[in-house]
């Protein structure tokens, strides 16, 4: 029997409980890893936009009328706007080191963010879905596995959205719950990324809107929490930036480990419930 949203939230909360530790760990880590790239990000951006600032200010030889212009940018003015761009585009106006440092950076902290954010997101998935007490061994599994889950994540997102050209992103949209259970099968069951997204198609055959309802109701919660978090931690940034940036990165964390949780926990009860005779006899052929 499948789960309604009421014991789905209830045994999600309690399979959170039951792996906190790994997850907090992991938050712990990958939060604070974000937080501090992020706190630096804004630091080294904002040196090199004072030099990009600094370069333009002696290529107008005036730095009150490029203040004005900026003010009349925030207001949105479209002429201050065309000359920022002309500006701009005048020879010398950024020296060519500045701008390659400014763009560098950017980069670098992008890639860096991209590359914890996606070992972080599929750590969480492995220990929900492999009930994980011992975080070495989490982790293990998560780099053993992570160039599978990146492909079967790619293969979803062709199957779903291959379509757009041709029908329209709401079709794409539509199938992308369809997959959902597919990372449990690649993790739990050990099934390639093909058979992995087959499966799921199958065996979600008539759940698609419950798929849907709960996982939108899910991330309404973890929306109100967040908002909640973020209002408390209004009170520590007049104290330490650093620290309340910090905080929020490892409490978006949790809340994105226990969205993990609740998806695995949603996915294991429709694979364990085909809806339609035929999906699960399909899905055994596949097998």
């Amino acid at each position: 029997m499948v789960l309604p949203l009421g014991p789905l939230l209830k045994k999600s909360v309690s399979d959170f409980r039951a792996l906190l530790r790994p997850l907090m760990v992991g938050a712990v880590v990958i939060g604070l890893l974000l937080g501090l790239i992020a706190f630096r990000a804004q630091k080294s951006v904002g040196e090199e936009i004072g030099t990009l600032i600094g370069g333009m200010e002696n290529a107008a030889g005036d730095p009150e009328q490029l203040q004005d212009l900026m003010m009349r940018m925030q207001q949105g003015d479209g002429e201050a706007m065309q000359r920022m761009g002309e500006m701009m585009g005048e020879e010398g106006a950024i020296p060519p080191a500045a701008a390659a440092a400014f763009v560098g950076s950017i980069f670098t902290f992008v890639l860096a963010m991209w590359v914890i954010s996606i070992i972080g997101t599929y750590y969480y998935l492995v220990v929900a879905t492999g009930r994980h007490m011992n975080t070495a061994e989490a982790l293990r599994q998560t780099l053993g596995k992570i160039v599978s889950l990146i492909g079967l994540s790619i293969w979803i997102g062709v199957r779903s959205f291959v379509w757009v050209p041709f029908i329209g992103v709401v079709f794409g949209i539509m199938l992308m719950p369809r997959f959902v259970p597919a990372p449990v099968l690649l993790l739990r069951d050990g099934k390639s990324i093909f058979e992995s997204a087959s499966m799921s198609y199958a065996r979600t055959s008539g759940y698609w809107g419950k798929i849907l309802g709960n996982t939108i109701v899910a991330m309404l919660c973890g929306f109100v929490v967040f908002v909640a978090i973020s209002m408390v931690l209004r009170v520590v940034s007049p104290v330490s930036l650093l620290l309340a940036g910090v905080i929020g990165s490892i409490a978006s964390q949790l809340l994105f480990a226990y969205f993990s949780v609740f998806t695995v926990t949603l996915a294991a009860t429709v694979l364990e419930n085909p809806l339609v005779p035929a999906a699960a006899a399909n899905t055994q052929k596949a097998a």
